[in-house]
């Protein structure tokens, strides 16, 4: 999908939820390109984004299939700098458009062209910071997830209440907890009524259940061993950091002719 189809993706979504949706012209200081307003008066406004592959990468896995049969390729799920960018210019469109402290403000991300399940996993990691890890000390043979062990979008920018992802089949609501909104967000009936349908990725209500691990330490997130040592102090449990990375194997089916 290109920017223009992930934004009417948005609009019905909105639009579904019985909000009253409008696209917000165009205007020299770049602004957010929706603003819903919900049944109790609310504004919410809609930064929309897509998330393509990288098309110099795409290039060039597209000339080597002319030269060999099959391609091999890894790349990680982690945080990626270019999305942290993303994230960078919407809080500032956000900003902009804003009327008043209590407009929510949210990020949609869609996605076009290939590897769209891997986008997805680094947009949520660059949003959360999040990463895999494993006990250590005590032995645990499963993997928890671990928020705001890297640099976060998250907390770096407290004035984005939320951020959704979708890729056209699939949705999903990410809470941010550092949000300045985030007890008016929770409370409002979007969020509920998206909760009830098993939408919203909440860490803080996960962690709160015990199934997510949350980093609370002003430790620089530049240094992984610093960061592993902070969460060994809080957790009582020695844990390395799960590195995942997606292979895949590209083949060209030559014509005989």
């Amino acid at each position: 999908m290109n920017h223009e189809e992930v934004k009417r993706l948005a609009i019905r979504f909105f639009e579904a939820a019985k909000f009253a949706v409008e696209e917000i012209p165009e205007s020299i200081d770049k602004t957010a390109d929706l603003r819903a307003i919900a049944d109790d008066g609310k504004c919410w406004l809609i930064e929309v984004k897509e998330k393509s592959h990288d098309e110099n990468d795409w290039s060039q896995l597209q000339s080597q299939l002319l030269s060999n049969e099959c391609v091999a390729r890894s790349e990680s799920h982690h945080r990626r700098n270019t999305i942290a960018g993303i994230f960078e210019d919407a809080n500032k469109q956000l900003t902009i458009t804003a009327t008043g402290p209590e407009d929510f403000r949210i990020v949609w991300i869609g996605f076009d062209g290939h590897d769209i399940d891997l986008r997805w996993q680094q947009v949520f990691a660059t949003f959360y910071g999040a990463v895999y890890i494993s006990s250590l000390l005590p032995h645990r043979t499963s993997h928890e997830t671990c928020y705001y062990f890297d640099h976060s979008a998250s907390f770096a920018y407290p004035e984005i209440d939320a951020l959704v992802i979708c890729d056209g089949n699939s949705l999903q609501f990410c809470a941010n907890e550092f949000s300045t909104r985030f007890k008016s967000l929770r409370e409002s009936q979007f969020y509920r009524d998206l909760d009830r349908d098993g939408a919203v990725h909440d860490p803080l209500a996960m962690a709160e259940k015990g199934v997510a691990v949350l980093l609370r330490s002003d430790v620089t997130r530049s240094n992984e061993e610093l960061v592993l040592k902070a969460l060994e102090l809080q957790e009582g449990v020695k844990y390395a950091h799960v590195r995942i990375k997606r292979h895949s194997v590209y083949s060209a089916i030559r014509n005989p002719s």
